[in-house]
């Protein structure tokens, strides 16, 4: 168990930075060698704060060897794909030499620098790199106008796409029900009726 005589200006500083440090972290370590300055144990200190013993030991062996200054240091292990030494050249590689699918580019990796990983891990190495999927889009047909208008010439009436002289188009190009339809049938409607009432016969 170590011994720690406390000063009353780290005391202050500890009592200060618990609130006012911009990561959480630190400040979980100020409130730790605060509670331990007013006297609580480990064990309580662990409760308070949510944390195991053995954390709450290392807080206090940080600060024994190297006051409120050690507790500021934040060390976060971040582990590095082995694959980030090669992430430029294989970077340059796709860009040249695009592949189709994850499987291909495992298989490439695996090629340029003996390292296989699995899909998931080869997916995220990609993503972090910068490269995406390329969304593949549809080629429009070239049309030719004058062919079109050629057709168009050529097909008799009364196929699809033409009608007869004198037929009534009332839903032609339009939706059912759509107002512009009905308001079709009302009108040839009315001039069947006003035929009728004048003894004609409806065409």
């Amino acid at each position: 168990m170590l011994h720690i005589t406390f000063t009353l200006e780290d005391v202050s500083a500890l009592n200060y930075e618990r609130y006012h440090h911009p990561h959480p972290l630190v400040q979980r370590k100020m409130h730790a060698l605060y509670f331990k300055s007013l006297g609580l144990s480990q064990k309580e200190i662990a409760r308070c704060l949510a944390v195991g013993e053995h954390t709450i030991g290392n807080y206090v062996k940080a600060y024994y060897h190297g006051g409120v200054a050690a507790l500021k240091e934040i060390k976060i292990h971040r582990p590095k794909s082995v694959l980030a030494v090669h992430a430029q050249s294989l970077e340059e590689h796709f860009k040249a030499h695009p592949v189709a699918t994850i499987k291909e580019a495992m298989a490439e990796i695996k090629n340029l620098t003996g390292i296989k990983r699995s899909e998931t891990q080869i997916r995220q190495f990609l993503h972090k790199t910068g490269l995406r999927r390329r969304k593949v889009g549809m080629i429009p047909g070239k049309a030719n106008p004058d062919v079109q208008d050629e057709h168009v010439k050529k097909t008799p009436a009364g196929s699809a796409g033409g009608r007869k002289r004198g037929t009534r188009g009332v839903f032609r190009r339009c939706r059912p029900f759509c107002p512009r339809a009905l308001s079709g049938v009302f009108v040839v409607l009315c001039a069947d009726f006003y035929r009728l009432a004048l003894g004609q016969t409806a065409v």
